[in-house]
């Protein structure tokens, strides 16, 4: 099933575009792809990236079954993500079926456009995601080439931990990395996802933070983690690591009846940000694992 992932995808590259010298590996995934005119490789997650415009490739793989993937994106189930859908196409090649998602999503004040194509076999799904301002329309038609033009490379191994730009130390703490979602690491201690353990995020803010406040930003953006419900915050202090500057937050939510520990590390790279949240039942004692994890954050 893996071979006929990986034909299929080169047969999608050669029926699109039928060259394959501009084709640009992206770091820390197996696939690559040729990007749209104005696209780079982003130092911030596996894909593509127009700061110009602002638009965006991303590439991830899920370790589920495409069918699955696709029947759960109903237009209910992507308004719950603040996403509208607009519109699906199936494409049927070879047998194999590409799904295009087109959806609408505000942020920060500005209509984006994605058009998502979901593709894959009954052990794993790939999703490529072309998000663009609305006001940018135009690049509409190029963005559906580009990401229709991925492909596998049998030469590269998968390693998103490659994709980002800094590392951090899990060894001894019982944490493994489960997944990278654009850009964002995720550790978990049983490798599931989502999972009902102890969970350890990291990674950076995408285009420029300005804040005059970075305390409150940073106690706020806490509180905007999926799932909380009430959080009280316990400490907020100053930290440095790896000569940024920052806070360390630690805080409580209840849900339930369990007392959840939430701990955050969010240091300041001037218009930029890098971020590690953990979380946990408080009656697991992983404060101090939490600590010593976030200490080993380095950039590249």
């Amino acid at each position: 099933m893996q071979r006929q992932l990986t034909i299929f995808l080169f047969l999608i590259a050669q029926l699109v575009l039928g060259q394959d010298n501009q084709y640009v590996k992206i770091p820390g995934t197996a696939y690559s792809l040729i990007p749209p005119d104005g696209f780079k490789l982003s130092s911030n997650f596996a894909g593509f990236e127009n700061l110009r415009n602002g638009a965006s490739i991303m590439v991830n793989d899920l370790p589920a079954p495409y069918q699955q993937i696709v029947n759960a994106w109903t237009p209910e189930a992507l308004k719950t993500k603040g996403m509208d859908l607009t519109s699906k196409e199936i494409v049927d090649i070879n047998n194999s079926k590409v799904t295009l998602f087109h959806v609408t999503q505000p942020a920060n004040g500005t209509q984006y456009l994605k058009q998502i194509l979901v593709f894959g076999n009954e052990n794993k799904t790939v999703i490529v995601n072309g998000i663009y301002p609305e006001s940018s329309k135009d690049i509409e038609a190029s963005v559906k080439k580009s990401i229709l033009t991925i492909k596998q490379e049998a030469t590269l191994n998968s390693n998103p931990e490659e994709s980002v730009k800094f590392t951090i130390d899990v060894s001894g703490t019982g944490f493994t990395f489960t997944k990278n979602m654009s850009g964002t690491l995720l550790y978990t201690m049983d490798s599931l996802m989502p999972s009902d353990r102890p969970t350890l995020l990291a990674g950076n803010s995408f285009g420029n933070i300005i804040t005059e406040n970075k305390q409150d930003y940073a106690e706020e953006r806490l509180k905007k983690i999926p799932g909380a419900v009430n959080i009280e915050i316990k400490s907020s202090t100053r930290i440095t690591i790896d000569n940024l500057q920052g806070y360390e937050i630690i805080a409580e939510d209840q849900i339930g009846s369990d007392s959840i520990l939430l701990y955050e590390i969010i240091l300041f790279d001037n218009t930029e940000y890098y971020i590690i949240i953990g979380k946990a039942k408080q009656k697991s004692n992983l404060l101090e694992i939490y600590k010593k994890t976030a200490k080993t954050f380095k950039r590249k």
